[in-house]
């Protein structure tokens, strides 16, 4: 029996890491207080408090001079193909269940018997991409939960080193549309967490299994009835 053809799917990352704003406090304060007297005008001031200042940090280069962006997509690629094994499944399934009814009905079958197997192809067809959809939320969720611990265990040495050169806020440097020299602390992160085992030879941390309604899968095919066996 001829099996209907699965259509290939691939999912990867567009935008890596998102790692949103790392921020403390940005105080700016200051002003010009004018008093006049009897006798003229006197203006009085205060000096200004030093503005908070940006640092900039590129987190695709991180993950990848570390080596997370390596570590995170051979977990992704197993989720993948966990998802595909189990469409397969699924597919065999319907096949199996639309050549039982079709044997049923038999040969010749009449115009109202031949449309209810066209009904019942469309039906099983809409749900292996029903399943298909699903499956890409669950696998994006599941690829977001990835890059947010990443972002997590990231972020308090990014701070600390930010904080150490006088900044108080890092953000992206992919959001940052123009910058000064000395403002990038990549560099500076990289050094500090190639100290760090965690960083360097640590396994990806992987969520926890959730429970799923049903089979969902990343990767969908059509339901072909005409590449049957006959």
């Amino acid at each position: 029996m001829a099996r209907p053809m699965l259509q290939a799917w691939s999912s990867r990352t567009t935008g890596w890491m998102s790692l949103t704003v790392i921020a403390v406090s940005m105080v700016a304060a200051g002003w010009l207080v004018g008093l006049l007297s009897s006798g003229g005008a006197q203006a009085q001031s205060r000096t200004p408090a030093t503005a908070g200042l940006l640092a900039v940090i590129d987190v695709h280069e991180v993950a990848r001079q570390l080596g997370e962006r390596d570590r995170l997509q051979v977990v992704l690629d197993a989720k993948q193909q966990e998802f595909q094994d189990r469409l397969t499944l699924l597919q065999q399934g319907y096949t199996e269940q639309y050549e039982a009814r079709r044997d049923a009905i038999g040969t010749p079958a009449s115009a109202e018997q031949q449309r209810e197997l066209e009904q019942l192809s469309l039906s099983l067809n809409t749900q292996i991409l029903q399943e298909r959809e699903a499956a890409k939320v669950e696998y994006n969720q599941f690829q977001l939960e990835l890059e947010e611990k990443f972002a997590e265990r990231l972020r308090p040495y990014a701070l600390q080193i930010a904080t150490a050169q006088g900044f108080s806020v890092v953000v992206r440097r992919e959001r940052v549309f123009a910058m000064a020299e000395g403002v990038d602390i990549t560099t500076s992160v990289i050094a500090e967490l190639k100290r760090i085992p965690e960083f360097t030879g640590g396994s990806p941390f992987v969520p926890a299994r959730r429970p799923t309604v049903g089979v969902s899968q990343p990767s969908g095919g059509q339901f072909n009835p005409d590449n049957q066996r006959r």
